[in-house]
């Protein structure tokens, strides 16, 4: 990442006037330098108040045959470049490679000061604005080491304070996953309340204004701190309902008895999304008084059990909730190690499909010539794909995925496929599983095995799940499905389909300041991994009622989780150490989203002379004059 402006080189045949006229500036001498493969020695002048603020480098003679020999004119000082101090000089190197800068130095080198390494690169070509990039192996100005810049000492300063605040959070977390907030009908709501109040009293322990809501489900949570003047809001969305635990004897630990082993935690909801919840909360402790912008704080209490009352809270308590940025934590990342934001998921449909084809049961020494009706269930529901394993449903949306390749191993020990079952489908797997539709088949009213006689079946019902691509919606996806199962109903066997419910599939364009902000703090969070845009194969209908209700609000879709949490399922389990990374890039997200709406400095990164949302700038030229004005691009 860029620290911030470490020097600026000029170049002249007069350095005795140039460093005269530093002098008069109040500047002094701060060591002289040479790099003799250039032919090029320069000395280096330092604002007389101290460390901390950039360099003049003064570049002279200007050798023939030398490095800048011909690039400027020989009538006085010019622009010869503008270095950057950055932590990892080669990533950067070929970061900026890959964004259309064109490298001088195809690899980092000694520069002119001891321990300094530097690269070359030009903006563009030909006599285009020289840019160095250096680091140091130890600072010439620092010899305690610490950082050249105020952005970069306030990154510091918050990676400190999230080690500070993480083991408090971890307690709490911990203390969340013990309550088992269920939503789900004939479970013990109770402790959804005991749920709601433990929220209630951690958002009020980080200075938020909190109250307790419903609209005839279960209870939310809503805290919240104004904005400082001229700053944007920012809704932090998390839920703290939890999924059945399912069959406790697939848990290898009590599922509601938080444990740690091999650097996870497992237990329900440590991962989704109780985490996601106290990712917010150390975020904000991190940053105690100084939290750059207003926060709403948003937790629901009915999230696993469909969000049904969600649209009525945020119609009840909209002038609340308003934001102009919505960070909803209940997703995950690419990897262990690489971070994520979400940008596509898919709709659902839930659907029930009966198939008749006798009054009653009769003896089976009827087969052979009268159909039973699981047969029959058996043959409609195997229309629903082709051979290959492709949906043969004519009508439904298709579209590409983003460019991530899933490996086919990966994908196998993601989902425990049985060794020797192949994938279903054709094309990319993350097409797959993202952005094409997908059927299945969630369960079926039969007999029991141990309880079936002799008979035929009269009728069997199957519940069907129909995952939707981006372009559908649940109403018109459930009329083509229905209209297939009617159309393929086996020897005119009575067919009845049913709607149950649905949500919507969620696209974004995630570009623009508010994205940019989220990956800048994720490249910091994850020491300088570039963040990937991902799809999902699951549903998270709420995220399309916040679209609806706020639809000027940007939404970033971010979370704790990843492909080894097994959310949902036994054995769910969160990462540790991702989660502290996730912690640190919350409160930098919030720095930077303040920046990014012009009202206060980036947390964790220096103020950015290349940032593409400002205006264009005119930069000087190697020959002396003035350039034409050129977009340049965002670094960080």
């Amino acid at each position: 990442m860029i620290l911030g402006i470490d020097h600026i080189g000029l170049v002249t045949d007069d350095p005795a006037g140039v460093e005269g006229f530093l002098v008069a500036l109040g500047m002094r001498a701060a060591g002289h330098g040479r790099t003799d493969g250039d032919g090029v020695a320069c000395r280096f002048w330092q604002d007389s108040r101290g460390a901390g603020q950039p360099a003049i480098e003064v570049v002279a003679p200007v050798v023939a045959g030398s490095a800048v020999d011909g690039r400027l004119s020989r009538s006085g000082p010019g622009l010869y470049h503008i270095a950057f101090e950055v932590d990892d000089i080669d990533a950067e190197l070929a970061r900026l490679s890959r964004s259309g800068f064109v490298a001088v130095d195809p690899q980092p080198r000694a520069g002119a000061r001891p321990g300094m390494r530097v690269a070359f690169m030009y903006l563009r070509k030909p006599a285009g604005l020289l840019i160095e990039l250096v680091n140091y192996q130890h600072r010439p100005d620092r010899p305690d080491g610490a950082p050249r810049s105020a952005p970069a000492a306030r990154l510091a300063e918050l990676r400190a304070a999230i080690t500070r605040e993480l083991p408090g959070v971890r307690a709490d977390l911990e203390r969340l996953v013990r309550i088992p907030g269920i939503a789900f009908d004939g479970y013990d709501h109770a402790h959804l309340e005991r749920s709601a109040e433990a929220v209630a009293a951690l958002l009020a322990g980080c200075g938020l204004e909190v109250e307790v809501v419903r609209a005839g489900g279960r209870p939310a949570v809503i805290g919240r701190r104004p904005a400082p003047p001229g700053a944007p809001t920012v809704l932090l969305y998390a839920h703290h309902d939890v999924q059945p635990a399912g069959d406790l004897a697939e848990w290898d630990s009590d599922p509601f008895e938080p444990v740690e082993r091999d650097g996870r935690l497992y237990g329900r909801g440590a991962a989704d999304d109780k985490a996601g919840l106290m990712a917010h909360v150390a975020a904000l402790r991190a940053l105690g008084d100084a939290v750059p912008v207003g926060v709403v704080v948003f937790v629901e209490g009915e999230e696993e059990y469909g969000s049904d009352s969600l649209g009525e809270i945020l119609r009840r308590h909209r002038d609340k909730l308003t934001a102009d940025v919505i960070v909803i934590a209940d997703s995950g990342n690419w990897d262990v190690g690489v971070p994520a934001l979400t940008t596509s998921l898919r709709g659902i449909v839930n659907c029930f499909v009966e198939v008749r084809v006798l009054h009653s049961a009769v003896h089976s020494g009827f087969s052979g010539a009268v159909p039973d009706a699981l047969t029959a269930l058996a043959r409609l529901l195997a229309t629903l794909h082709d051979d290959a394993g492709d949906v043969a449903v004519a009508g439904l949306a298709a579209r590409e995925a983003a460019p991530l390749e899933l490996s086919a191993e990966r994908l196998r020990a993601e989902a425990d496929m049985v060794d020797g079952v192949r994938f279903v489908g054709t094309g990319r797997l993350v097409d797959r599983i993202w952005t094409r539709p997908g059927v299945s088949v969630l369960g079926i009213d039969a007999p029991r095995t141990a309880e079936a006689g002799n008979a035929l079946v009269p009728a069997a019902k199957a519940k069907l799940s129909i995952r939707l691509a981006a372009g559908d919606q649940p109403q018109s996806a459930y009329a083509v499905v229905k209209a297939h199962l009617e159309a393929h109903a086996p020897w005119g066997a009575q067919v009845t389909v049913s709607y149950e419910g649905g949500g919507s599939p969620f696209t974004i364009d995630a570009t623009g300041p508010m994205y940019d902000a989220a990956r800048a703090a994720f490249r910091l969070a994850w020491d300088g991994v570039q963040p990937v845009d991902i799809g999902l194969g699951g549903t998270i209908p709420f995220i399309a009622t916040f679209q609806q209700a706020f639809p000027d609000a940007a939404i970033l879709v971010t979370g704790v989780e990843d492909p080894y949490t097994h959310a949902h399922g036994p054995n769910e389990s969160l990462h540790l150490g991702e989660f502290a990374r996730v912690c640190l890039a919350e409160a930098l997200l919030l720095g930077n989203i303040a920046t990014a709406a012009g009202s206060g400095p980036a947390l964790g990164e220096a103020s950015n002379p290349f940032d593409d949302r400002a205006e264009h700038v005119q930069v000087r030229a190697h020959d002396g004059d003035v350039g034409e004005s050129v977009p340049l691009p965002v670094l960080d």
